[in-house]
């Protein structure tokens, strides 16, 4: 072989082109490799030189190729650790294997892009080994573990819900006074959902207003003392409306009108749901927050099921105060007495309880008298109402249905 100059070269370039022709091909196969990997990669050289950088990790991190490449570090990135603060450039998978000679596998990190946009990755990086046994090519890989992190976070929240949901109806099941249960209620929907405000407001006998009757970050004397109307706020939304209600942006919101209290306290959104009782609702549990705040089906479902609890709970204490009561209109009550009401109960006169009972009428309307002052009302009527509201002629039933002749002897007594 000849030089330009027609000079004899005895030295053979066809192993080198070859040898050139080999790495380009091998190349060539790498990049198709780790293109079609579903997982991010970058291929580096010895001194984390950036040579080749698949989709999947131009898309995981924001950047494009023409970026990347030539690069030691990531344009713009900011790696994070899982629970805060950066992760320095020298504790990166990559720095770790040029250092150690070792992979370094399993590194969870948060990536915060240029856009401001976050991804939650493992990070892996293995060496790549020449036939010396020095590093040729270190391989980096990220997997998106985005959903998986969020799905995981959201079964914890779930968990810690549905444990919050269950002391606190272990609370209301053990007969805790319903205004601990309320307490306790702001506080468990304050801490789970994460926001600042929540109240629960009872509608008052007219049917117009509602009262706060428990809160949490309120000022002073809101809660127990704030009445606000049931037309324009958000409370009063979810009553009129019979279902939860969610205000996503309240300066802008027409239907909250008159919630100047929600304003003054800077409450940008909210959401509202219905503590029921036996004869309509109670009133409501609210939670706000002073920030555009998206509230989900699963937080909704969570203020319902406090409000079930609620609900509940009011249900007991109210048949707690309704057995009181029986309690002590029957003790007033003498066996007699209670046999007259039974008859007034079944629309007997007075003179015909007489000749049912055997007794002469002057002492009949004595009992009905007795009967009227002991059950504190001012007619027959009325304390025939009351008896049947209080149950209390279930006790003559059940002496009755034991032993007629106990039922005889109390009568005579």
């Amino acid at each position: 072989m000849r030089d330009h100059r027609g000079r004899v070269v005895d030295a053979d370039v066809t192993e080198e082109r070859g040898l050139q022709h080999d790495i380009a091909a091998s190349e060539r196969v790498l990049g198709a490799v780790t293109a079609a990997m579903p997982c991010g990669v970058l291929i580096r050289d010895p001194t984390g030189r950036i040579l080749q950088a698949n989709a999947a990790v131009q898309e995981m991190l924001g950047l494009t190729a023409e970026r990347l490449l030539g690069l030691t570090g990531l344009p713009g990135v900011r790696v994070e650790r899982a629970d805060g603060g950066e992760i320095p450039e020298s504790d990166l998978p990559n720095a770790v294997v040029r250092r150690t000679g070792q992979p370094d596998r399993g590194v969870e990190a948060l990536i915060v892009r240029s856009d401001g946009s976050r991804r939650t990755l493992h990070l892996d990086a293995v060496p790549a080994l020449d036939d010396k046994g020095e590093i040729a090519l270190i391989v980096c890989s990220f997997t998106d573990i985005t959903a998986l992190k969020q799905a995981t976070l959201r079964l914890e929240e779930s968990a810690r819900q549905i444990q919050a949901i269950v002391d606190l109806g272990q609370e209301a099941i053990a007969g805790a006074p319903l205004q601990q249960l309320f307490d306790r209620a702001v506080r468990a929907v304050q801490s789970m959902l994460s926001i600042d405000h929540v109240k629960i407001c009872e509608l008052l006998p007219d049917g117009q207003h509602l009262i706060v009757r428990a809160g949490i970050g309120w000022r002073e004397g809101v809660v127990g003392q704030m009445i606000l109307p049931i037309e324009g706020t958000q409370c009063g939304i979810s009553i009129r409306a019979g279902t939860p209600v969610v205000v996503s942006d309240l300066p802008t919101d027409r239907r909250c009108e008159n919630a100047s209290m929600l304003r003054e306290h800077g409450i940008l959104s909210g959401a509202s749901v219905i503590i029921d009782s036996v004869v309509g609702p109670f009133g409501t549990i609210d939670a706000h927050a002073t920030w555009r705040r998206e509230f989900t089906a699963d937080d909704i479902s969570f203020l319902q099921a406090v409000a079930n609890v609620l609900a509940g709970g009011h249900r007991r204490a109210g048949e707690g105060q309704r057995l009181q009561e029986r309690v002590r209109l029957r003790g007033r009550l003498s066996c007699r007495e209670l046999e007259v009401l039974q008859l007034l109960t079944d629309g007997a006169s007075n003179h015909e309880i007489a000749s049912h009972l055997g007794l002469g009428y002057t002492t009949v309307r004595a009992h009905v008298r007795t009967i009227i002052d002991k059950l504190e009302v001012h007619s027959r009527l009325e304390a025939v109402a009351r008896a049947g509201a209080h149950d209390l002629l279930g006790l003559l039933a059940l002496i009755a249905s034991i032993d007629p002749l106990v039922l005889e002897a109390l009568k005579a007594s």
